[in-house]
């Protein structure tokens, strides 16, 4: 790995941040008080291009997703509105490479305290959680300039956090939740989301904390988790038995002891999954990569990334 990067942004800290390629390059979407793009010139990341203010509203600490969508990027993010009432917006730019950004779009019109914005059966769709619900709403065309009614699916009391992709041409959600101390999947009964199964126990035993993390993978067509485990603070991955989610293998300790797995973001490389995260007791950032297609069996070691 090379040296990291200072990519061009306002002064002030950037509270969160969504990464994706963007016509070919790396591009991020972050929050610095106001909402914010900014796209690589070469596809290694080596130069960046301007900053681009996309919403002037105030986000402060506000959850953000970004996916290519129809070609252009597109954001699903919460702001305040006249600094107190909250919604959940939805903005497209108006060109490939995200130059500039179209008008934004209300979604719905309360807070939200986790976005995961995906590209269902060929229109955006929002992911997220408002309260104790997991709640699902997709776009009625391929640009998300309209959007169709929220759907719950999921609900338990003290909702801890929750994470969306589409598995199998069907949305899903992993979702940490008390009672149980527990980790549960759902998926769409079709491949828009309009309803819902019942959700699968995928395991248990963590420690209810707000502060839980988890990562959603679509492997191959079958379901698989990267999440930190509050009760020892560890890393762990999960993969279902089967593509519906129905039941789980037993969890894989990827690495231990110490604080390690928070701030997780995993995706496949050359068909096999990755986990970057941050280990909080050494101070560092890390990735890991399974030696398999299906996770199973030892993973390669750990780098240090910075």
């Amino acid at each position: 790995w090379n040296m990291p990067i200072s990519v061009n942004a306002p002064a002030a800290n950037c509270t969160s941040l969504s990464l994706q390629e963007v016509n070919g390059k790396p591009a991020i979407a972050f929050v610095s008080s106001e909402l914010y793009y900014v796209h690589a010139t070469d596809a290694d990341g080596l130069g960046w291009g301007t900053t681009v203010l996309v919403d002037s509203l105030h986000m402060y600490n506000a959850p953000l997703s970004m996916k290519v969508v129809n070609g252009r990027p597109a954001i699903a993010y919460r702001c305040f509105v006249d600094n107190f009432y909250n919604e959940l917006r939805y903005v497209r730019a108006n060109d490939a490479d995200g130059t500039s950004w179209g008008t934004p779009v209300w979604v719905y019109g309360l807070s939200v305290s986790v976005v995961v914005l995906e590209v269902v059966n060929g229109n955006p769709a929002i992911g997220f959680m408002r309260g104790d619900y997991a709640r699902f709403v997709r776009s009625t065309d391929a640009n998300g300039t309209a959007w169709g009614s929220v759907v719950d699916a999921f609900y338990s009391t003290s909702l801890a956090n929750l994470s969306m992709t589409v598995v199998n041409g069907i949305p899903a959600f992993a979702v940490y939740y008390d009672p149980g101390l527990s980790m549960a999947y759902v998926r769409a009964l079709n491949v828009n989301g309009t309803s819902w199964s019942a959700p699968s126990n995928v395991t248990g035993g963590f420690g209810l904390n707000a502060g839980l993390r988890l990562q959603l993978l679509d492997m191959n067509g079958t379901p698989a988790v990267a999440y930190f485990e509050y009760t020892n603070l560890d890393l762990y991955f999960i993969r279902a038995n089967s593509t519906d989610g129905a039941t789980w293998a037993a969890p894989q300790l990827l690495d231990a002891p110490g604080y390690v797995g928070t701030d997780i973001s995993a995706v496949m490389v050359n068909s096999n999954p990755a986990i970057a995260y941050r280990d909080e007791t050494d101070g560092d950032l890390k990735i890991k990569r399974a030696s398999t297609t299906t996770g199973s069996g030892a993973w390669n070691p750990a780098y240090v990334l910075d």
